[in-house]
């Protein structure tokens, strides 16, 4: 069966300034012998500054675990940039560091993904992030 939902409270609404960056894929290197899987430096610094503008918004709330929509805007990501790649940045770093649970303790709480790029206006390059909690429907 189909699970139903209705778009509920608005749990978090922001914007960062600055050119949407995409998820990187995990890099492999050789150190000593044995593969190291590492993420690209990018992506980590993408993911920590994003943070630091959530952090903000979100200041001494728990951690939500219900279901919930994640919609983002992406203004003036570059022209090669894949928008399920810049999603899934900006729901990892939502997400918190490993074991550190920030906005939500796992991204398969999100339901509902809406994405949209969009070029660079005269706002400028920027992510808006939007995140609603979800109730049953009927």
């Amino acid at each position: 069966m189909t699970e139903l939902y209705v778009v509920g409270a608005e749990l978090l609404r922001c914007t960062v300034e600055g050119k949407p960056v995409s998820k990187g894929r995990p890099r492999c290197a050789c150190r000593g012998g044995y593969p190291k899987i590492y993420t690209p430096k990018e992506t980590e610094a993408a993911e920590e500054a994003l943070r630091e503008v959530v952090a903000l918004h979100w200041a001494g709330r728990q951690p939500y675990n219900g279901p919930m929509e994640l919609s983002c805007v992406f203004y003036g990501a570059h022209g090669s940039a894949d928008g399920d790649n810049l999603m899934k940045l900006v729901a990892d770093a939502l997400g918190g560091p490993p074991g550190e649970p920030f906005v939500f303790s796992n991204d398969k709480l999100i339901k509902n993904w809406h994405g949209y790029v969009r070029k660079k206006d005269q706002h400028g390059a920027r992510t808006e992030i939007r995140l609603n909690a979800l109730e049953a429907g009927t």
